[in-house]
Protein backbone atom coordinates (compact mmCIF):
# COMPACT_ATOMS: atom_id res chain seq x y z
CA UNK A 1 0.00 0.00 0.00
CA UNK A 2 1.50 3.41 -0.83
CA UNK A 3 0.23 7.08 -0.86
CA UNK A 4 0.07 8.53 -4.76
CA UNK A 5 -0.51 12.16 -4.29
CA UNK A 6 -2.48 15.18 -2.91
CA UNK A 7 -6.26 14.54 -1.64
CA UNK A 8 -5.73 10.29 -1.13
CA UNK A 9 -5.25 8.32 2.06
CA UNK A 10 -3.32 5.74 2.67
CA UNK A 11 -4.69 2.41 4.74
CA UNK A 12 -3.96 2.83 8.37
CA UNK A 13 -3.37 -0.23 11.00
CA UNK A 14 -5.62 0.27 14.11
CA UNK A 15 -4.43 1.28 17.22
CA UNK A 16 -3.80 -1.74 19.88
CA UNK A 17 -6.68 -2.59 22.14
CA UNK A 18 -5.70 -1.94 26.48
CA UNK A 19 -3.70 -4.71 27.55
CA UNK A 20 -3.28 -6.39 24.06
CA UNK A 21 -5.88 -8.64 23.94
CA UNK A 22 -5.40 -10.16 20.77
CA UNK A 23 -2.69 -11.18 18.14
CA UNK A 24 -2.96 -11.05 14.59
CA UNK A 25 -4.42 -14.25 13.69
CA UNK A 26 -7.84 -12.53 15.05
CA UNK A 27 -6.88 -8.74 14.40
CA UNK A 28 -10.52 -8.40 12.48
CA UNK A 29 -12.46 -9.81 15.59
CA UNK A 30 -11.01 -8.34 18.81
CA UNK A 31 -13.81 -6.22 19.51
CA UNK A 32 -14.68 -8.32 22.99
CA UNK A 33 -14.03 -7.87 26.24
CA UNK A 34 -11.76 -9.18 28.78
CA UNK A 35 -14.46 -11.75 30.22
CA UNK A 36 -15.41 -13.12 26.03
CA UNK A 37 -11.79 -13.69 25.93
CA UNK A 38 -12.36 -15.68 29.06
CA UNK A 39 -14.94 -17.73 27.68
CA UNK A 40 -13.43 -18.82 25.09
CA UNK A 41 -10.74 -20.54 26.85
CA UNK A 42 -7.82 -18.48 24.34
CA UNK A 43 -6.22 -16.64 27.31
CA UNK A 44 -2.70 -17.46 25.97
CA UNK A 45 -2.86 -15.12 22.96
CA UNK A 46 0.58 -13.52 21.94
CA UNK A 47 0.89 -10.08 20.33
CA UNK A 48 2.47 -9.91 17.23
CA UNK A 49 4.40 -6.59 17.33
CA UNK A 50 3.90 -5.61 13.97
CA UNK A 51 0.09 -6.87 13.78
CA UNK A 52 -2.77 -4.06 13.27
CA UNK A 53 -5.08 -4.58 15.36
CA UNK A 54 -8.99 -2.61 15.11
CA UNK A 55 -10.35 -0.03 17.56
CA UNK A 56 -13.73 -0.40 19.50
CA UNK A 57 -16.03 -0.97 17.24
CA UNK A 58 -17.93 2.55 16.38
CA UNK A 59 -21.61 3.24 16.13
CA UNK A 60 -21.40 6.10 13.40
CA UNK A 61 -22.53 4.88 10.05
CA UNK A 62 -20.02 3.60 7.67
CA UNK A 63 -19.39 5.78 3.96
CA UNK A 64 -22.14 3.70 1.40
CA UNK A 65 -24.14 2.66 4.05
CA UNK A 66 -21.87 0.13 5.15
CA UNK A 67 -22.86 0.80 8.91
CA UNK A 68 -21.66 -1.88 11.26
CA UNK A 69 -25.29 -2.06 12.54
CA UNK A 70 -26.62 -3.39 9.26
CA UNK A 71 -26.87 -7.28 9.97
CA UNK A 72 -28.35 -8.18 6.88
CA UNK A 73 -25.86 -10.02 4.47
CA UNK A 74 -25.87 -9.17 1.02
CA UNK A 75 -23.45 -8.98 -2.08
CA UNK A 76 -19.85 -8.70 -0.69
CA UNK A 77 -18.00 -5.89 -1.82
CA UNK A 78 -14.78 -7.33 -3.79
CA UNK A 79 -12.27 -4.51 -4.31
CA UNK A 80 -12.38 -0.74 -4.40
CA UNK A 81 -12.04 1.32 -7.61
CA UNK A 82 -9.54 3.54 -6.04
CA UNK A 83 -7.51 0.22 -6.42
CA UNK A 84 -6.52 -1.09 -9.61
CA UNK A 85 -5.94 -4.56 -10.13
CA UNK A 86 -2.40 -6.12 -11.82
CA UNK A 87 -1.91 -9.70 -9.98
CA UNK A 88 -3.39 -7.73 -8.36
CA UNK A 89 -3.35 -4.72 -8.01
CA UNK A 90 -1.04 -2.07 -10.02
CA UNK A 91 -1.03 0.83 -7.94
CA UNK A 92 -1.48 -0.16 -4.49
CA UNK A 93 -4.21 0.92 -2.27
CA UNK A 94 -5.82 4.30 -2.69
CA UNK A 95 -8.27 6.04 -1.21
CA UNK A 96 -10.51 8.99 -2.20
CA UNK A 97 -10.48 11.99 -0.42
CA UNK A 98 -14.29 11.02 1.52
CA UNK A 99 -14.31 7.46 2.86
CA UNK A 100 -14.00 4.32 0.77
CA UNK A 101 -14.77 5.55 -2.48
CA UNK A 102 -16.74 3.23 -4.81
CA UNK A 103 -16.71 -0.47 -4.84
CA UNK A 104 -15.11 -2.24 -7.92
CA UNK A 105 -17.24 -4.75 -7.85
CA UNK A 106 -19.66 -6.99 -5.93
CA UNK A 107 -20.16 -10.84 -5.98
CA UNK A 108 -22.60 -13.16 -3.57
CA UNK A 109 -21.81 -15.96 -1.25
CA UNK A 110 -21.22 -19.49 -2.89
CA UNK A 111 -24.69 -21.37 -3.68
CA UNK A 112 -24.40 -24.58 -1.40
CA UNK A 113 -25.72 -27.54 -2.26
CA UNK A 114 -24.83 -27.91 -5.68
CA UNK A 115 -23.71 -31.09 -6.74
CA UNK A 116 -20.17 -31.04 -8.69
CA UNK A 117 -20.29 -33.01 -11.69
CA UNK A 118 -16.40 -33.96 -13.46
CA UNK A 119 -15.19 -35.75 -16.35
CA UNK A 120 -11.42 -35.97 -17.27
CA UNK A 121 -11.27 -36.09 -20.88
CA UNK A 122 -7.36 -36.29 -21.85
CA UNK A 123 -5.57 -38.75 -21.53
CA UNK A 124 -8.03 -41.44 -22.71
CA UNK A 125 -8.62 -44.57 -20.72
CA UNK A 126 -5.93 -47.14 -21.09
CA UNK A 127 -3.62 -44.73 -22.81
CA UNK A 128 0.42 -45.73 -22.29
CA UNK A 129 2.40 -42.70 -21.48
CA UNK A 130 5.79 -43.52 -22.20
CA UNK A 131 7.70 -40.22 -20.58
CA UNK A 132 6.74 -41.11 -17.20
CA UNK A 133 4.61 -37.63 -16.72
CA UNK A 134 1.11 -36.57 -17.65
CA UNK A 135 -1.17 -33.67 -17.79
CA UNK A 136 -4.91 -34.39 -16.71
CA UNK A 137 -7.42 -32.50 -18.33
CA UNK A 138 -11.20 -32.36 -18.33
CA UNK A 139 -14.60 -30.85 -17.14
CA UNK A 140 -15.99 -29.75 -14.35
CA UNK A 141 -19.05 -27.76 -12.92
CA UNK A 142 -20.21 -26.35 -9.84
CA UNK A 143 -20.64 -23.69 -7.65
CA UNK A 144 -18.12 -20.84 -7.35
CA UNK A 145 -14.89 -21.64 -5.58
CA UNK A 146 -15.21 -25.47 -6.33
CA UNK A 147 -11.99 -26.87 -6.53
CA UNK A 148 -10.17 -30.13 -8.60
CA UNK A 149 -7.37 -32.59 -7.51
CA UNK A 150 -5.74 -35.50 -9.65
CA UNK A 151 -4.13 -37.97 -7.81
CA UNK A 152 -3.50 -34.93 -4.79
CA UNK A 153 -2.03 -32.41 -7.05
CA UNK A 154 -4.11 -29.53 -7.69
CA UNK A 155 -5.84 -28.72 -10.96
CA UNK A 156 -6.90 -25.36 -12.07
CA UNK A 157 -10.09 -24.52 -13.75
CA UNK A 158 -10.55 -21.58 -16.38
CA UNK A 159 -14.54 -21.68 -17.72
CA UNK A 160 -15.33 -25.46 -16.55
CA UNK A 161 -11.99 -26.66 -18.15
CA UNK A 162 -9.76 -28.01 -15.48
CA UNK A 163 -5.87 -29.04 -16.42
CA UNK A 164 -3.24 -30.33 -13.98
CA UNK A 165 0.34 -29.88 -13.93
CA UNK A 166 2.90 -32.57 -15.14
CA UNK A 167 2.08 -35.47 -12.56
CA UNK A 168 4.89 -38.15 -12.72
CA UNK A 169 3.66 -41.48 -12.93
CA UNK A 170 5.47 -44.79 -12.53
CA UNK A 171 5.27 -48.41 -13.08
CA UNK A 172 3.01 -48.66 -9.95
CA UNK A 173 0.32 -46.03 -11.30
CA UNK A 174 -2.80 -47.70 -12.92
CA UNK A 175 -5.18 -45.30 -12.41
CA UNK A 176 -5.74 -41.62 -12.30
CA UNK A 177 -8.32 -40.17 -10.01
CA UNK A 178 -9.83 -36.89 -10.49
CA UNK A 179 -12.34 -35.21 -7.76
CA UNK A 180 -14.39 -32.04 -7.74
CA UNK A 181 -14.83 -30.75 -4.06
CA UNK A 182 -17.27 -27.87 -3.34
CA UNK A 183 -16.96 -25.14 -0.50
CA UNK A 184 -19.60 -27.12 2.27
CA UNK A 185 -17.86 -30.48 1.00
CA UNK A 186 -19.94 -32.16 -2.11
CA UNK A 187 -18.11 -33.93 -3.90
CA UNK A 188 -17.83 -36.19 -7.61
CA UNK A 189 -15.47 -38.14 -9.18
CA UNK A 190 -14.17 -39.51 -12.78
CA UNK A 191 -10.74 -41.74 -12.97
CA UNK A 192 -9.21 -43.58 -16.13
CA UNK A 193 -6.62 -46.53 -16.02
CA UNK A 194 -3.44 -45.41 -17.56
CA UNK A 195 -0.18 -47.91 -18.04
CA UNK A 196 3.46 -46.15 -17.68
CA UNK A 197 6.60 -47.35 -19.78
CA UNK A 198 10.14 -46.65 -19.71
CA UNK A 199 9.65 -46.30 -23.98
CA UNK A 200 11.42 -43.42 -25.92
CA UNK A 201 8.71 -40.81 -26.86
CA UNK A 202 10.02 -39.64 -29.97
CA UNK A 203 9.47 -35.81 -29.24
CA UNK A 204 8.45 -34.37 -26.84
CA UNK A 205 7.39 -30.40 -26.13
CA UNK A 206 7.75 -29.17 -22.27
CA UNK A 207 7.60 -25.76 -20.69
CA UNK A 208 7.76 -24.75 -17.21
CA UNK A 209 5.16 -22.41 -17.26
CA UNK A 210 2.05 -24.71 -17.97
CA UNK A 211 0.05 -23.08 -15.25
CA UNK A 212 -0.35 -19.25 -14.95
CA UNK A 213 -2.80 -16.05 -15.20
CA UNK A 214 -3.16 -14.97 -18.55
CA UNK A 215 -1.55 -12.91 -20.38
CA UNK A 216 0.71 -15.84 -19.78
CA UNK A 217 4.30 -16.15 -21.23
CA UNK A 218 5.24 -19.37 -21.82
CA UNK A 219 9.01 -20.81 -23.46
CA UNK A 220 8.35 -24.10 -25.08
CA UNK A 221 11.05 -26.54 -25.25
CA UNK A 222 11.18 -28.77 -28.63
CA UNK A 223 13.04 -32.24 -28.31
CA UNK A 224 13.56 -35.38 -30.05
CA UNK A 225 15.34 -38.46 -30.02
CA UNK A 226 15.69 -38.87 -33.82
CA UNK A 227 19.03 -38.80 -35.61
CA UNK A 228 17.72 -38.06 -38.64
CA UNK A 229 18.00 -34.57 -40.16
CA UNK A 230 15.71 -32.21 -39.24
CA UNK A 231 13.77 -30.23 -42.69
CA UNK A 232 11.32 -28.28 -40.62
CA UNK A 233 9.33 -27.09 -37.12
CA UNK A 234 5.76 -26.07 -36.91
CA UNK A 235 4.82 -25.46 -33.80
CA UNK A 236 0.78 -24.51 -33.79
CA UNK A 237 0.13 -22.83 -30.28
CA UNK A 238 -3.24 -23.07 -30.35
CA UNK A 239 -4.42 -19.54 -29.56
CA UNK A 240 -5.28 -18.73 -33.55
CA UNK A 241 -2.12 -16.53 -33.64
CA UNK A 242 0.55 -17.35 -36.35
CA UNK A 243 2.56 -20.76 -36.10
CA UNK A 244 5.98 -20.98 -35.32
CA UNK A 245 8.14 -21.95 -38.43
CA UNK A 246 11.68 -23.24 -37.89
CA UNK A 247 14.28 -25.98 -38.97
CA UNK A 248 16.49 -26.99 -35.80
CA UNK A 249 15.16 -28.14 -32.03
CA UNK A 250 15.36 -26.38 -28.86
CA UNK A 251 13.52 -23.41 -27.24
CA UNK A 252 11.18 -22.03 -28.96
CA UNK A 253 10.82 -17.98 -28.88
CA UNK A 254 8.51 -16.96 -26.41
CA UNK A 255 4.87 -16.97 -26.91
CA UNK A 256 2.40 -15.28 -24.78
CA UNK A 257 -1.12 -16.42 -24.52
CA UNK A 258 -2.97 -12.91 -23.84
CA UNK A 259 -6.29 -14.43 -22.86
CA UNK A 260 -7.21 -16.93 -20.49
CA UNK A 261 -8.39 -20.68 -21.32
CA UNK A 262 -7.05 -23.48 -22.30
CA UNK A 263 -4.59 -24.31 -24.59
CA UNK A 264 -2.74 -27.42 -26.57
CA UNK A 265 0.52 -26.60 -28.53
CA UNK A 266 1.39 -29.23 -31.01
CA UNK A 267 4.61 -29.24 -32.38
CA UNK A 268 5.28 -31.10 -35.53
CA UNK A 269 9.04 -31.80 -37.03
CA UNK A 270 9.59 -33.54 -40.48
CA UNK A 271 13.06 -34.71 -41.40
CA UNK A 272 14.62 -35.47 -44.68
CA UNK A 273 13.28 -38.72 -44.40
CA UNK A 274 11.30 -41.01 -42.35
CA UNK A 275 7.59 -39.94 -40.92
CA UNK A 276 7.24 -36.60 -38.94
CA UNK A 277 7.03 -36.70 -35.36
CA UNK A 278 4.01 -34.25 -32.86
CA UNK A 279 4.58 -33.86 -29.70
CA UNK A 280 2.13 -31.98 -27.39
CA UNK A 281 2.00 -29.00 -24.69
CA UNK A 282 -0.78 -28.28 -22.63
CA UNK A 283 -1.37 -24.63 -21.13
CA UNK A 284 -3.76 -23.00 -19.43
CA UNK A 285 -3.85 -19.69 -18.56
CA UNK A 286 -6.24 -18.62 -15.80
CA UNK A 287 -8.13 -15.80 -15.12
CA UNK A 288 -7.10 -13.16 -12.17
CA UNK A 289 -10.68 -11.87 -12.11
CA UNK A 290 -12.09 -15.46 -11.32
CA UNK A 291 -9.75 -15.82 -8.60
CA UNK A 292 -10.78 -12.83 -7.33
CA UNK A 293 -14.54 -14.07 -7.03
CA UNK A 294 -14.08 -17.40 -5.94
CA UNK A 295 -11.66 -15.79 -2.50
CA UNK A 296 -14.16 -12.86 -2.27
CA UNK A 297 -17.07 -15.41 -2.73
CA UNK A 298 -15.94 -17.57 -0.01
CA UNK A 299 -15.39 -14.42 2.66
CA UNK A 300 -19.10 -13.51 1.49
CA UNK A 301 -19.91 -17.23 2.61
CA UNK A 302 -18.12 -16.94 6.17
CA UNK A 303 -19.18 -13.07 6.86
CA UNK A 304 -22.63 -13.96 6.07
CA UNK A 305 -22.78 -17.23 8.32
CA UNK A 306 -21.41 -14.96 10.84
CA UNK A 307 -23.91 -12.66 11.24
CA UNK A 308 -26.21 -15.28 10.96
CA UNK A 309 -24.58 -17.10 14.09
CA UNK A 310 -23.73 -20.43 12.40
CA UNK A 311 -20.36 -20.84 13.45
CA UNK A 312 -19.79 -24.36 11.78
CA UNK A 313 -21.34 -22.99 8.72
CA UNK A 314 -18.76 -20.51 8.92
CA UNK A 315 -15.98 -22.54 9.46
CA UNK A 316 -16.27 -24.23 5.97
CA UNK A 317 -14.37 -21.16 5.18
CA UNK A 318 -11.27 -21.44 7.24
CA UNK A 319 -8.28 -23.80 6.71
CA UNK A 320 -8.50 -26.55 9.87
CA UNK A 321 -5.66 -24.94 11.37
CA UNK A 322 -7.40 -21.63 11.20
CA UNK A 323 -10.53 -23.17 12.53
CA UNK A 324 -9.22 -24.66 15.32
CA UNK A 325 -7.81 -21.38 16.54
CA UNK A 326 -10.89 -19.32 16.20
CA UNK A 327 -13.80 -21.61 17.14
CA UNK A 328 -13.99 -21.25 20.85
CA UNK A 329 -13.61 -17.81 20.27
CA UNK A 330 -16.06 -17.28 17.71
CA UNK A 331 -18.51 -19.40 20.21
CA UNK A 332 -17.02 -17.30 22.96
CA UNK A 333 -18.57 -13.93 20.82
CA UNK A 334 -21.64 -15.94 20.17
CA UNK A 335 -22.53 -16.63 24.29
CA UNK A 336 -21.85 -13.30 24.75
CA UNK A 337 -23.99 -11.53 22.31
CA UNK A 338 -21.68 -9.67 19.68
CA UNK A 339 -20.71 -12.69 17.09
CA UNK A 340 -23.37 -10.97 14.94
CA UNK A 341 -21.94 -7.33 15.50
CA UNK A 342 -18.51 -8.38 15.26
CA UNK A 343 -18.47 -10.44 11.88
CA UNK A 344 -21.00 -6.98 10.28
CA UNK A 345 -17.93 -5.15 11.35
CA UNK A 346 -15.12 -7.34 9.32
CA UNK A 347 -13.90 -4.76 6.68
CA UNK A 348 -14.48 -5.34 3.21
CA UNK A 349 -11.71 -6.78 1.35
CA UNK A 350 -9.72 -3.86 -0.95
CA UNK A 351 -6.17 -4.97 -2.42
CA UNK A 352 -3.58 -7.36 -2.37
CA UNK A 353 -1.73 -9.82 -4.35
CA UNK A 354 -2.34 -13.35 -5.77
CA UNK A 355 0.25 -16.19 -6.24
CA UNK A 356 -1.45 -19.54 -8.07
CA UNK A 357 -1.73 -20.62 -4.47
CA UNK A 358 -2.26 -18.34 -1.74
CA UNK A 359 -3.34 -14.64 -1.33
CA UNK A 360 -2.43 -11.94 0.09
CA UNK A 361 -5.57 -9.56 1.05
CA UNK A 362 -6.04 -6.06 2.92
CA UNK A 363 -9.47 -5.78 4.25
CA UNK A 364 -10.27 -2.11 5.29
CA UNK A 365 -12.99 -0.17 7.39
CA UNK A 366 -13.94 3.05 7.84
CA UNK A 367 -13.99 4.13 11.36
CA UNK A 368 -15.32 8.02 12.13
CA UNK A 369 -13.92 8.74 8.78
CA UNK A 370 -10.27 6.86 9.76
CA UNK A 371 -9.26 4.08 7.37
CA UNK A 372 -8.31 0.68 9.35
CA UNK A 373 -6.66 -1.92 7.33
CA UNK A 374 -5.66 -5.50 8.08
CA UNK A 375 -4.07 -8.24 6.17
CA UNK A 376 -6.48 -11.41 5.62
CA UNK A 377 -4.14 -14.30 4.17
CA UNK A 378 -6.01 -16.99 1.30
CA UNK A 379 -4.71 -20.50 0.48
CA UNK A 380 -5.97 -22.73 -1.92
CA UNK A 381 -6.08 -26.19 -0.12
CA UNK A 382 -5.49 -29.80 -1.69
CA UNK A 383 -8.27 -29.80 -2.93
CA UNK A 384 -7.94 -26.57 -4.61
CA UNK A 385 -10.12 -24.43 -2.59
CA UNK A 386 -9.27 -21.11 -1.90
CA UNK A 387 -9.93 -21.08 2.16
CA UNK A 388 -8.75 -18.13 4.54
CA UNK A 389 -5.62 -19.34 6.16
CA UNK A 390 -4.61 -16.52 8.76
CA UNK A 391 -6.92 -12.89 9.78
Amino acid sequence: MRRRGAGTQRAKSGSRIGSALCGSIVAALCLLSSSALARSGLTGFTVDPGGPTPPPPSTTPQPNGRGPSALVSGPEVCGLQTATFDVIFLNGFDLQPTGLGTALGTVDAPTLGITPTISITYPPPSTTLLNGKVQVAGTVTGSVDTGVQVNNVRAYIYNGQFLTPPISIDSTTSTLNAQATTLDGLTATASVSVMASAGDPGATLTTGASVGYAPLPVRLNLASTNAQAIQTVVVDFGDGTAAYNGSTLGYIPLHTYAQPGMYAAIATITFTSGPPQTAVARIIAISLADQRTSVCSGYAYFRAQLIAGQISNASRALTGSLSTRLTPFLQALNSGGTLSTTAAQLGMLATGTFTLDTADIVAVRDVSGQVIGYPIHFVKDVNGIWRLDSM
